[in-house]
């Protein structure tokens, strides 16, 4: 999101009185903003995500394969090509290239959480703005999922 796009985002929260979401998603989004924006459009969307969110950031990044396959599938359609050729991007592993920007270089969260993988195989992951609150919610969720099962 862009410019304009932000702006409006920003208009309707601050209409409706919220000041950030308290978990914002990015599913099957990654790719095609890392395709069209790079390197420094993925850590853009990630950035303005984490400004949005009071709590925490879900990601299911794209496998590089899935990369590789949108690239032929442009081809075969006939379909302009990508702005970002897949040499063009220094990120060659998105799920890594996404832990950087949340952990390390831009230290976005505190920590993240593997939540499993989803029924492709992509992996999802929780990044977390405070440690404390990740480790809270998980031990509530331990004990609410072991009152079930009892």
């Amino acid at each position: 999101m862009t410019g304009g796009g932000e702006d409006a985002l920003q208009e309707v929260m601050e209409a409706v009185g919220v000041e950030a979401f308290v978990v914002v998603s990015l599913f099957s989004i990654t790719m095609w903003v890392h395709l069209n924006h790079g390197d420094g459009g993925l850590a853009s969307l990630i950035a303005r995500s984490a400004k949005w969110s009071s709590f925490g950031l879900v990601v299911e990044p794209q496998p590089w394969k899935c990369y590789k396959s949108a690239q032929k599938r442009v081809r075969r359609l006939n379909l302009s090509p990508f702005p970002y050729k897949l040499a063009d991007l220094q990120a060659k592993d998105p799920d890594r290239a996404i832990f950087d920007i949340c952990l390390q270089r831009e230290a976005l969260f505190s920590c993240g959480w593997s939540l499993g993988r989803e029924e492709w195989g992509r992996a999802l992951v929780m990044y977390f703005k405070s440690a404390s609150a990740s480790l809270r919610h998980f031990a509530d969720r331990m004990r609410f999922e072991y009152l079930l099962k009892t």
